[in-house]
């Protein structure tokens, strides 16, 4: 008995050790049984005025289990598990801390607690989170198989769920357990768009200081001069809309710079990033392009709209919508029409490089003699799983020249397909050279080459002319002129304006695999008449 509190304190508590790394025997006490006496601890209490007081706590240090917390008990295993769920406020912590028990004879439940935390089904945030992994899950399944599309992509969670969803809609994996699984009935709710920070390296701390003081400042400084520039932006753009047949009307001047195509709300960046590409290669030399990218009736359509702008009876946004009304009639899932709902760049540009034939590919298996040969009809090539005696064509050793080598290869490339339990090499012979070829590369790291040259019965060099970028759900691109000079594209952010960004013999080639935080997903070479 404390007299100065008159509470009963414990003075001395006897425990008996366990299993302890050698026995202890003291005087008057059975084996392995050894006393614990108070200590004092002196403890700091901050107050909400913020005055500090002193406190000076007596207690024997030991509490149930030693007062291990459910977070610190992960990752052990205990014989003799003694737990108090009372206080414990998830299903999760319940489990947390009944699992470290390596038996339920060696469990022991301090006192009662509250069943319906266990019992009341998962909450509304844990199935979103368990649908979300679910999601992950496929994704990786289908990247390891070599069918992930390429535009299922991204450098954070939510920007490849986001995208996930976008192409499935609500379909839901097969493997998904039964009380997750999603559907029309009961869909899964869409991830918001989030737009993420750029990502920035800081050297040591007096650098970081100093750069945000200096961004503080400027900042500050700039506030009115930016909310400024954005209403003249507005206006401007505005302006250019009013004005739209004089400004996009190239046909009777020189185009002294690349353009591109103003951004549509309707999510319009897939077809603002390969059109810009497109209208500014075929700007160089109209009339050879003309017949060049003639490949099928939506490039046949395109050109004569081009060949509008340059009259100035249309502008180039209406020549994109066109071609878009066009393909959503063709296939409204791939590409759709609706606020939210965006286009994936491999998707549009094997439905505009489409062709009769440039060449065929032919497979033979060794075992019982099966073969198969089919065209080659596509200028839009996958650069994902080309595999050559046992090396995968990918990686930042790899670069396009390499992945070409490859593909036409006369001794064949294994594309996957197996015949007789054995792999099947398939031959890719091109008969006619085509006039630009797009390669997508999403995902792949491969190193980018300036040019490459094709031996089609004479030698024909094909020089870099765009690159398009993904990320965060959007496209931007870069276009090389004849001249090497590149020009950076963002229907959203530059809207009709070309910016220059280097020139192609001083820019190292790594750092063309990314821009503006995304990174590249398809790259076009032409040949330049």
């Amino acid at each position: 008995m404390d007299k100065s509190v008159d509470t009963p304190v414990l003075e001395t508590l006897f425990v008996e050790l366990i299993s302890p790394p050698k026995s202890v025997q003291l005087d008057g006490l059975p084996l392995n049984v050894v006393p614990l006496t108070r200590h004092a601890v002196n403890i700091q209490c901050k107050m909400p005025n913020d005055k500090i007081e002193l406190v000076n706590r007596q207690q024997i240090p030991v509490l149930p289990n030693f007062a291990m917390t459910d977070y610190a008990s992960q990752g052990r295993t205990r014989p003799n598990n003694v737990v108090d769920l009372n206080n414990c406020s998830s299903h999760q912590s319940y489990y947390t801390c009944l699992s470290r028990s390596a038996s339920a004879a060696g469990t022991i439940i301090l006192q009662g607690f509250d069943p319906r935390k266990i019992m009341g089904g998962a909450s509304g945030y844990l199935r979103q989170e368990f649908r979300e992994l679910e999601i992950l899950d496929d994704i990786t399944k289908l990247k390891f198989n070599g069918i992930l599309p390429g535009h299922i992509q991204g450098h954070r969670r939510n920007t490849l769920v986001r995208a996930y969803q976008h192409w499935k809609k609500d379909e839901c994996p097969k493997h998904v357990h039964a009380a997750i699984k999603w559907s029309k009935s009961d869909p899964l709710d869409a991830v918001e768009y989030i737009e993420d920070a750029n990502w920035k390296i800081v050297s040591d701390k007096a650098k970081k200081t100093q750069d945000c003081t200096k961004s503080l400042i400027e900042q500050l400084s700039k506030t009115k001069s930016i909310e400024s520039e954005a209403v003249r932006n507005n206006a401007e753009c505005q302006e250019d809309t009013k004005n739209n047949l004089q400004s996009s009307s190239v046909g009777n001047s020189i185009q002294t710079q690349p353009v591109g195509f103003i951004w549509n709300s309707l999510y319009s960046c897939a077809y603002d990033a390969l059109l810009t590409i497109v209208y500014n290669l075929w700007s160089e030399k109209k009339e050879k392009w003309s017949t060049k990218l003639k490949l099928n009736n939506h490039m046949t359509s395109l050109i004569s709209s081009f060949l509008e702008v340059g009259q100035g009876d249309v502008t180039m946004e209406i020549c994109r919508d066109r071609l878009r009304i066009d393909l959503n009639t063709l296939d409204r899932n791939k590409f759709p029409l609706r606020r939210g709902q965006g286009t994936g760049i491999s998707d549009l540009c094997e439905e505009l490089l489409r062709l009769p034939s440039i060449g065929n590919m032919k497979s033979k298996c060794h075992i019982c003699g099966e073969e198969n040969n089919c065209q080659v009809e596509n200028l839009m090539f996958d650069c994902h799983h080309i595999n050559r005696n046992g090396n995968v064509i990918e990686g930042m050793n790899s670069t396009i020249t390499r992945w070409i080598g490859a593909y036409l290869n006369p001794e064949g490339m294994d594309g996957g397909h197996r015949c007789c339990r054995q792999k099947v090499l398939n031959t890719v012979t091109l008969t006619n050279p085509p006039a630009l070829m797009a390669f997508n590369v999403a995902s792949t790291n491969m190193t980018l080459d300036k040019s490459f040259t094709l031996r089609i019965g004479s030698c024909r060099k094909y020089h870099l002319t765009g690159i398009i970028y993904f990320g965060d759900y959007h496209f931007n691109c870069r276009f090389i002129d004849k001249k090497g000079t590149i020009w950076y594209n963002d229907g959203m952010e530059t809207g009709r304006e070309c910016r220059i960004d280097g020139h192609i013999s001083q820019v190292p080639l790594s750092n063309l695999n990314t821009c503006r935080g995304k990174s590249v997903a398809t790259v076009i070479y032409s040949r330049r008449y």
